[in-house]
């Protein structure tokens, strides 16, 4: 009886650690969806996963229109002086693609680079695989929308021809 209680204690303990890192994530939707709707209008969430090291979230578009709080960058050098001081901008070039776009932030600032970069790549982790071969579509489409948060590492990808938003952020 003495050795049963002995074991019990630990291994309840270790039960009680694996549930409660099983139930964290990162993001709640609802948080998720006020950050995004402050960017554009969204509809009904057409996708959503957050574990401890990513967040995904697909929504419906409703507006093309991206709201002021995502102040529009015509250059990268621009986007990122507004990245620096506002925390947050708007990429689109009807000539680039949102991965095209990375890869010229991290030429020019590998730390704002390297925080695009993780948390589009750490979210596909936490999409299913269909979502995944969306959102990398969308990361490939020229003209596309791309809006990075600095505070939190927040990515959305504005897919205006499927009407689709997607948001990511990973552990940077």
């Amino acid at each position: 009886m003495a050795m049963a209680q002995l074991f019990s204690k630990p291994v309840l303990a270790g039960a009680i650690a694996l549930a409660t890192l099983a139930g964290c994530a990162m993001d709640e939707e609802s948080q998720v969806r006020a950050q995004v709707d402050e960017w554009v209008d969204i509809g009904k969430t057409l996708y959503f996963d957050s574990q401890m090291t990513c967040t995904a979230g697909v929504f419906a578009l409703v507006s093309d229109q991206v709201k002021s709080a995502a102040p529009h960058a015509v250059t990268i050098r621009e986007g990122l002086t507004l990245i620096r001081q506002r925390g947050v901008a708007k990429f689109q070039d009807p000539g680039l693609s949102p991965s095209d776009i990375s890869a010229q932030i991290n030429s020019q600032d590998i730390a704002i680079g390297n925080g695009v970069l993780s948390s589009g790549l750490d979210a596909r982790e936490c999409l299913t695989e269909a979502w995944r071969a969306d959102f990398v579509a969308a990361l490939q489409a020229r003209g596309a929308v791309l809006i990075y948060r600095r505070a939190g590492n927040a990515l959305a990808i504005i897919d205006q021809t499927n009407r689709q938003v997607f948001f990511a952020r990973g552990d940077v």
